[in-house]
């Protein structure tokens, strides 16, 4: 699992691993059900909300049970909804190996590589870089956390 906010690098590490990897792993970036989300006002209920996140992670899980090796990419976050989607997350891979990968990089390079994305992703390295940075260690705590009480 390849953890980091908005353009730390995620995707090309992922791609650049899976193009190492002899067998083929899969990669899902959660993100990929964010633009098919309805509007913000509908889905930010608490119970709606928790429905998106189970099924987009019970979409990952079940490209693992059907014996797929994945590269999950998740974007950092200390809202208080990236508990409940890590916990999730966790309870779902409970039965896996996890390994995770946290990527740092610094607020004026991942503004720089924000121009290269598509125009509905601009403006979350602004959003997200805040509430990673702000505690990195709360951010590791609360992974460490979901992998411990999941297994």
């Amino acid at each position: 699992m390849l953890n980091g906010i908005p353009c730390s690098g995620k995707s090309t590490l992922a791609r650049a691993s899976q193009a190492d990897m002899d067998e083929p792993w899969l990669g899902i970036d959660l993100d990929t059900f964010t633009p098919n989300l309805p509007p913000r006002r509908t889905w930010s209920e608490p119970k709606v909300l928790r429905r998106i996140v189970a099924g987009g992670n019970a979409a990952v899980a079940a490209v693992a049970e059907a014996g797929n090796d994945v590269v999950i990419e998740l974007v950092a976050r200390k809202d208080p909804g990236a508990s409940f989607v890590l916990d999730d997350l966790f309870e779902r891979l409970a039965s896996f190996e996890v390994v995770l990968v946290y990527l740092r990089c610094s607020f004026e390079s991942a503004k720089g590589r924000e121009p290269s994305r598509a125009d509905e992703m601009k403006g979350l390295v602004e959003r997200d870089y805040g509430t990673s940075r702000t505690s990195p260690s709360t951010f590791r705590s609360t992974l460490t956390h979901s992998v411990f009480r999941s297994r």
